[in-house]
């Protein structure tokens, strides 16, 4: 009996955490992928990051702030005009899930 491959042992553990059934020819596959996503962030590690600060956002500047004032929302006849499916007064959303509709 051939030693047990730590890739497989890894993928397998990560499915059940994840609580996913894994297609066992996929499987191999799947393992190779998840070692080469797990190099990839280990070599990150190497990476010195003395003296770099957090990053706290990704955008450089911010954003243009505006007053926060009250102001007056539309009538709910103008709001249900845009509204492909409004339903006695309220707006119809799609099923997401596939329930009754």
């Amino acid at each position: 009996m051939p030693p047990p491959d730590p890739s497989q042992e890894r993928l397998q553990r990560a499915a059940a955490l994840a609580r996913i059934a894994l297609d066992p020819f996929e499987a191999p596959a799947l393992a190779r992928d998840l070692e080469r996503a797990l190099a990839a962030w280990s070599s990150l590690r190497t990476v010195d990051t003395r003296g770099v600060e957090p990053l706290w956002s990704v955008a450089v500047e911010a954003g243009p702030e505006r007053a926060d004032r009250v102001a007056p929302s539309l009538e709910r006849g103008e709001l249900l005009a845009n509204s492909a499916t409004a339903l006695d007064g309220l707006i119809r959303a799609p099923d997401a899930l596939g329930g009754a509709r």
